[in-house]
């Protein structure tokens, strides 16, 4: 049986979203084909704006990783919510949420796996000027 887009459950979850989707299909196009592909997931890293809010996710939004830490940042006023979610280390970034200001989400998601070279806080902290 082969499933694409929201009605495909993967490990337990669906992944409503698109390009999980063309990847879904990807897989049973070629088993169509004859071919063995199976499915591995695919990024579940999302950017939108809701109701006027930027929101985006990457990695391991929810710290699912075993101790794992996290580094908060959040100003009600502002109307800003950032985390970031590191290994045990505290240095290599695994992923993270950014609410109401977004704009680090491109620079912040390609470094996904990689040991962040500055202070974590310095990510999530508001840039003074």
């Amino acid at each position: 049986m082969l499933a694409i887009g929201d009605v495909a459950c993967f490990e337990g979850r669906r992944a409503g979203r698109t390009g999980a989707a063309y990847d879904m299909a990807e897989v049973a196009a070629e088993r169509l084909l004859g071919g063995t592909r199976s499915f591995i997931g695919s990024d579940e890293s999302a950017a939108a704006t809701v109701a006027g809010v930027e929101v985006a996710s990457f990695g391991d939004a929810l710290t699912r990783t075993p101790d794992a830490v996290d580094v908060l940042y959040a100003d009600p006023v502002a109307g800003v919510y950032r985390k970031l979610v590191l290994a045990e280390d505290a240095h290599t970034l695994l992923g993270g949420i950014l609410v109401g200001d977004a704009s680090a989400y491109g620079a912040l998601r390609t470094l996904v796996g990689a040991r962040l070279e500055e202070d974590p806080a310095s990510y999530v902290l508001p840039v003074r000027g």
